[in-house]
């Protein structure tokens, strides 16, 4: 009941960028788990929302942490889309 409650005291830039957070590691954990054996001819598409961040990392950075330092930078892009998202959603709604 405690979460439930804090839930809906948080603002909405902070929902929309947990829910976007989730979204992300679900989705990156499906694809790398399930869609990508599943569907191998298609991985290139499913793997859309993914390639910037892994494509930038691997150009500013190279290394043992390379795969980590591009899911830090979708996580992070995906928690500012979400955040912006509940920020205007927050505005709208006020």
């Amino acid at each position: 009941m405690e979460i439930k409650n804090c839930w809906k005291t948080k603002p909405y830039w902070l929902k929309g960028g947990v829910l976007g957070a989730v979204f992300v590691l679900v989705y990156y954990s499906l694809f790398t788990a399930i869609l990508s054996s599943l569907f191998s001819s298609q991985a290139e598409l499913l793997s859309a929302p993914f390639a910037l961040p892994f494509i930038l990392s691997s150009t500013w950075f190279s290394g043992v942490y390379l795969e980590a330092i591009g899911f830090v930078i979708l996580f992070t892009l995906y928690f500012l889309v979400g955040a912006l998202t509940g920020w205007a959603i927050g505005k709208i709604k006020k």
